[in-house]
């Protein structure tokens, strides 16, 4: 039990003295750490941080953002949907699935167990979480004010 409170001591000291890139990795390495936990809670296999998986969702939490919409389909040319992502992020990948969660008014500390819980109670974002075939996980957060854009796309 120490080791978690240890943890979230100095998470909240990075979110709160932190750059505006620096919280939003803070706020994309734990909801990453949430996910597997919540894997673990369901028996799926833990899932592998992937750097091009988190490329794509960072653009797809920052794309949200800035032309002000909140859907899996972007209207961002050559960016429209995850693969389109995932291909121009550097990687040709078979078999993908994508959350997205907005927040708005709430403390970055708050964000990751807001998202998890949210994407629990939606059949499909709950699959994607859950999903045994998926073994890669790349999350991206975009802030701006007190909104969150957060993003996670899955492999196998």
């Amino acid at each position: 039990m120490r080791y978690p409170l240890i943890f979230w001591a100095v998470f909240c000291t990075c979110l709160n003295n932190a750059r505006p890139g620096t919280v939003c990795d803070a706020v994309a390495r734990r909801i990453f750490e949430l996910s597997d936990q919540t894997r673990q809670r369901y028996s799926a296999a833990p899932l592998v941080w992937d750097d091009i998986l988190a490329k794509a969702a960072n653009t797809q939490s920052h794309d949200m953002c800035k032309f002000d919409f909140f859907d899996h389909d972007s209207p961002v040319p050559k960016r429209h949907s995850v693969a389109d992502r995932i291909q121009q992020a550097g990687c040709l990948i078979s078999t993908v699935g994508e959350n997205i969660y907005w927040s708005r008014g709430y403390p970055g500390e708050s964000v990751p167990l807001l998202a998890i819980d949210d994407w629990l109670g939606d059949s499909g974002h709950r699959d994607n979480l859950l999903s045994k075939n998926f073994h890669l996980l790349g999350v991206g957060v975009y802030r701006d004010k007190k909104a969150f854009w957060v993003t996670q796309v899955f492999s196998d």
